[in-house]
């Protein structure tokens, strides 16, 4: 499976209720539908706009993915992934309902475009690079390469139904010295910053907003497979699949279980064993007794639908609840497909 995306935008007009200064580098814009919009039960995940030092496609999928993830931790809203509908026009969407499926996607988890929000996502880095000074273990004098930068986020909510624009965040970070890579994460320090950024956007929006409550998956905790984000495409970047083919086995398996750390930082040997093997659905790290399902099984659908993220398997259980039915699940054990009914009671709201 091969996602690519493209670049999109929403263009609309309309006055600003109030502008709000939040400290150094953070700013919140609120517009007057805000006060009028229902309560929010889906976020659709728009195109997001990216552009970092070294920026890698996977590494734009890990952006959006860490908000989505955000959403379905904090909230009981339905995620749609910006890959996950149809744009029906080509050049700027200005109009959510008439000119995307959204509509149709929503349905089928038995919800209303007046119950969803969208979001679009910024993410942006300038950088200088100079040299400074330094002292070697063995004395001698050298130069190395020394980084500023500067991180730009926003992100722009806007009520699906209407197209309006509801709220608007921007925040900026500066760095000096850029932290080291580690082999789960080539970009720690703009990881760290988007993070903050995602937990000060779900925040504020249940500040402004009625946002739907509780996960009815609380006792379940899975893993993606590493297959969805070596295989996305962005714009005119490689996936990551094309570098790894020329990699050694060596160096594959080191750059695959970077992308399973990068999620979960500590795995036993035995779970970290089949992450490595699975090309698609979802390892079940951890189970309640009241589910059927256990460690080390792989979930591949969802009420007959397929999933390879973990906010998806969270949408089909809220899915299924919108519209009164059991959430079923396929799913692999050892080398077994085994079919069940997730049974455990969905979450105090």
């Amino acid at each position: 499976m091969t996602v690519s995306v493209k670049r999109g935008t929403v263009l609309t007009v309309a006055a600003c209720l109030a502008f709000l200064a939040c400290g150094p580098g953070r700013s919140v814009k609120r517009y007057e539908y805000l006060n009028n919009v229902p309560a929010a039960k889906a976020v659709v995940i728009l195109q997001p706009e990216c552009y970092f030092r070294n920026m890698a496609s996977y590494q734009v999928y890990q952006t959006w993915n860490d908000l989505a993830q955000e959403f379905t931790r904090r909230t009981g809203m339905v995620v749609i992934g910006p890959d996950e509908y149809r744009v029906l026009v080509k050049g700027l969407l200005t109009n959510l309902v008439q000119e995307t499926d959204l509509e149709v996607v929503l349905g089928r988890y038995g919800l209303k475009p007046e119950e969803a929000i969208a979001i679009r996502m910024t993410l942006t880095e300038s950088w200088q690079q100079g040299e400074r000074a330094i002292v070697n273990e063995d004395g001698t004098r050298g130069l190395a390469a020394e980084f500023e930068s500067k991180f730009e986020y926003s992100a722009d909510v806007y009520h699906v139904a209407t197209s309006r624009p509801l709220l608007s965040i921007t925040k900026e970070h500066e760095v000096r010295g850029l932290q080291l890579p580690t082999s789960a994460d080539a970009r720690p320090e703009l990881t760290g910053f988007a993070r903050e950024s995602y937990r000060d956007l779900v925040t504020q929006l249940q500040e402004e907003m009625t946002i739907a409550p509780g996960s009815p998956l609380a006792n379940l905790k899975v893993l993606e497979s590493p297959g969805p984000t070596i295989e996305y495409a962005f714009q005119d970047l490689q996936p990551l699949c094309v570098k790894l083919e020329q990699l050694d086995a060596l160096e594959k398996d080191a750059t695959i279980q970077g992308l399973i750390e990068y999620r979960v930082p500590t795995l036993t040997r035995a779970l970290m064993r089949k992450a490595l093997k699975a090309d698609k659905g979802l390892l079940v790290i951890q189970s309640a007794p009241c589910s059927n399902l256990q460690s080390g099984d792989l979930i591949l659908r969802a009420n007959g639908e397929e999933i390879w993220r973990p906010y998806q398997l969270t949408r089909s259980a809220l899915g299924a609840l919108n519209l009164g039915k059991p959430l079923a699940l396929r799913f692999r054990r050892g080398g077994e497909e085994l079919q069940g009914v997730y049974s455990c009671p969905a979450a105090a709201k």
